[in-house]
């Protein structure tokens, strides 16, 4: 109904009341659910323990810890939690659409957010998706040239979640994309990426996690494959996003090359390439491993914002077909993924209503 709205071009007003409508939609999906999610119990029990025994023992960090202790200290229990993540977390991501993207695409855009998997894992991996949402804060300041504030957003999502520091790999990225030899470098990142692709990534991320007190329990753990576990028909999942990037660094030269001298696209486009780019390369050296997906997760974001800006550059009939493609694509992915492979092991959805009285 988004994507209808918007394509048709009934009017900005419209477009944006069917895009707000859409995320206060799946804000209070999330913001109500109940047992959804794997780790759902957990962020009760650290909300239980900081409350009734503090947070010393806790192996989590600050910034989340304070954000609990704030939370208790204003007399709310555990559903302000996921009421307010939920709120974070969506919240960011309108931002940035409503932002960065074309009206012609937000329902392009709502699509990739919910059937590329970032909606759900939102509702599983709470802490480092409201990370991942100050991480949106932070480069939406940095784009505006706000060094200062995009520090301490950074920062922020650090003190949630440590894994975030991941996220300066977009400003590195971003530097060599401004450089004369730019395609050099990203044809050079790739190769990289296949090489330690196929010479194994594991040894790499056990030693990384022995140092996180969080994840070191996995590290050596024989009742859990976490970190060493490859689950090759993961690299189905590459196809389509690798081809789309591909597609857009393509596009990037040939107008490069016609005018002879570099194209100069804004600030947030230079950003957002530098976020599928990590994205890309992050899934190609670890595919199929859970530890490197979900730093993956850091730059999906910025992957849907790159995406909407290719299928903007695309003309006629290439572009729709690209478009349904990319539809037709994450639609068969979310099925075999969630329905076929995982069976019955899918959690259904509950809602706060559903409690007994």
């Amino acid at each position: 109904m988004l994507d209808i709205a918007c394509s048709a071009r009934i009017g900005r007003s419209y477009e944006l009341f069917a895009l707000t409508l859409f995320f206060m939609y799946i804000t209070v999906i999330s913001a109500i659910r109940l047992n959804v999610g794997t780790d759902y119990g957990i962020y009760e029990n650290y909300f239980s323990s900081i409350r009734d025994l503090g947070s010393e023992n806790l192996t989590v960090e600050r910034g989340f810890t304070f954000f609990i202790k704030t939370l208790i200290s204003m007399g709310f229990t555990d559903r302000a939690f996921f009421v307010l993540s939920s709120i974070l977390i969506n919240g960011a991501v309108y931002y940035l659409v409503k932002k960065n993207i074309d009206s012609l695409y937000w329902g392009l855009a709502a699509f990739l957010y919910i059937c590329g998997g970032f909606f759900f894992n939102s509702m599983n991996l709470v802490r480092q998706f409201m990370a991942i949402a100050l991480g949106i804060f932070a480069f939406m300041a940095y784009c505006k040239k706000r060094v200062f504030t995009c520090l301490m957003f950074l920062l922020a999502a650090f003190l949630f979640h440590s894994s975030a520091v991941v996220l300066l790999l977009i400003l590195g990225i971003n530097i060599l994309l401004n450089s004369k030899k730019k395609y050099s470098y990203i044809l050079l990142l790739f190769i990289l990426a296949v090489v330690v692709s196929f010479s194994g990534v594991s040894p790499f991320i056990n030693r990384v996690a022995a140092l996180n007190p969080h994840w070191a329990y996995y590290v050596g753990n024989k009742n859990t494959v976490f970190f060493t576990e490859r689950n090759s028909s993961a690299v189905f999942k590459l196809i389509i996003p690798t081809l789309i990037v591909l597609l857009g660094v393509r596009k990037d030269y040939e107008m490069d090359k016609e005018a002879e001298l570099k194209v100069r696209h804004n600030f947030l486009y230079s950003i957002s390439l530098s976020g599928s780019l990590c994205y890309i390369l992050l899934q190609i050296m670890g595919y199929g491993i859970q530890p490197v997906y979900r730093l993956g997760l850091y730059f999906f974001p910025f992957f849907i914002v790159y995406v909407c800006y290719v299928v903007g550059k695309l003309k006629g009939t290439r572009k729709t077909v690209c478009k349904l493609a990319i539809i037709l694509y994450f639609i068969l992915l979310t099925y075999v993924t969630v329905f076929l492979w995982n069976g019955s092991g899918v959690m259904p959805y509950e809602s706060i209503f559903s409690l007994e009285p």
